[in-house]
């Protein structure tokens, strides 16, 4: 296992790697570069050892060699002024956005793309057919205290579930965070309190204030790319990760609790916006996270608001399998009693 992480305000790249217990520094025979993004590191009689780098460089300087507990560590420092970076709150993933959706082929006024059933691709929307409109923000409902001097009528209690669902028209589709909202749609139909796809019987959603809320990871985004068919999918992780996003922008919160089968988990945002290899693969934009089952004062962590166990469930799932990516040394940390495991995270 091997990881790298670009450090911008150093201008240097870390690079962390498990080597085999008769690994001696003394047997390196050359670190060179095989592309712009992926150094090897040859040792005397042995194979090499490839690395992915999470950002390009031209030139390998080596300083602060270490060899421990059979890990191998150095930083990689880079040449001229940091790369370019774009603000993280400019990064931030809406996935089937508006915006988003513009990088599907455009004919005529209007960019051509469908949403189709993830079970058997029965087409349910067409872009053709609608226009598309997004949320102001998945907390828009909680701020309205702070900009809107008449709330909508609403008299239902308000438990923080969403209800505040602004409602579409009949040509209009509505994009949150992880749902479609559609007055009416012929391909769906509603079995006791659940929008199945009419061809399949696929689960889709709900109804909701008389309104279809279709989730996104039950659905695909399809459109034509270079003559080819191109199916999305939608990682319901992706929600949690936004919302999270979302808090740190607005209030400057770091520490979340989140509910996973009726058990707390603690997560604690250290680091936004910063590029690594984990696995082999290259995460843009990622959260350095750290994960706990149990913390010595809860009363620090802010309750997460997520609608449905299973979007809290894969994102803990996608935490820990990342985790388990990192060579072992790097995998755990201790704060005073606090135990944690490391992970990095982006959907990008």
């Amino acid at each position: 296992m091997y990881f790298t992480e670009y450090l911008p305000r150093l201008n240097t790249i870390s690079v962390v790697t498990d080597v085999s217990e008769d690994f001696k520094l003394e047997e390196i025979a050359s670190v060179s570069l095989i592309t712009p993004q992926e150094l090897s590191i040859q040792a005397k009689d042995a194979p090499p050892i490839k690395i992915k780098l999470p950002v390009s460089i031209t030139e390998i300087k080596i300083s602060g060699v270490r060899l421990s507990n059979n890990t191998l560590s150095f930083s990689i420092k880079l040449s001229g002024t940091s790369q370019d970076t774009v603000p993280f709150t400019d990064q931030t993933i809406e996935q089937w956005s508006c915006k988003d959706l513009t990088k599907t082929p455009k004919l005529g006024s209007h960019h051509s793309f469908k949403f189709v059933c993830r079970n058997c691709q029965q087409q349910l929307i067409d872009s053709s057919r609608f226009n598309f409109k997004d949320m102001p923000s998945e907390l828009w409902y909680e701020m309205m205290d702070f900009w809107h001097c008449h709330k909508p009528e609403n008299h239902e209690e308000h438990k923080k579930d969403y209800k505040g669902v602004l409602k579409p028209d009949g040509g209009t589709i509505i994009i949150g965070g992880y749902y479609l909202l559609e007055r009416e749609n012929p391909g769906i139909v509603l079995e006791d309190v659940t929008l199945v796809c009419k061809k399949c019987r696929w689960s889709l959603g709900e109804m909701y204030q008389d309104v279809m809320r279709i989730f996104k990871w039950n659905i695909l985004l399809e459109y034509e790319e270079n003559g080819l068919v191109v199916r999305e999918n939608y990682n319901p992780g992706l929600f949690v990760y936004n919302l999270i996003v979302d808090k740190v922008n607005s209030t400057a919160s770091r520490k979340f609790k989140v509910v996973v089968d009726r058990k707390e988990e603690y997560l604690w945002v250290m680091n936004l916006g910063v590029n690594v290899c984990v696995g082999g693969v290259v995460h843009d934009n990622a959260l350095k996270v750290l994960l706990a089952d149990k913390v010595e004062k809860e009363d620090d962590y802010e309750l997460l608001d997520i609608p449905y166990g299973q979007i809290s469930k894969d994102f803990i799932q996608d935490l820990s399998a990342t985790n388990k990516l990192l060579p072992k040394s790097i995998q755990s940390l201790s704060m005073g009693s606090n135990k944690f495991i490391v992970s990095y995270l982006s959907y990008k």
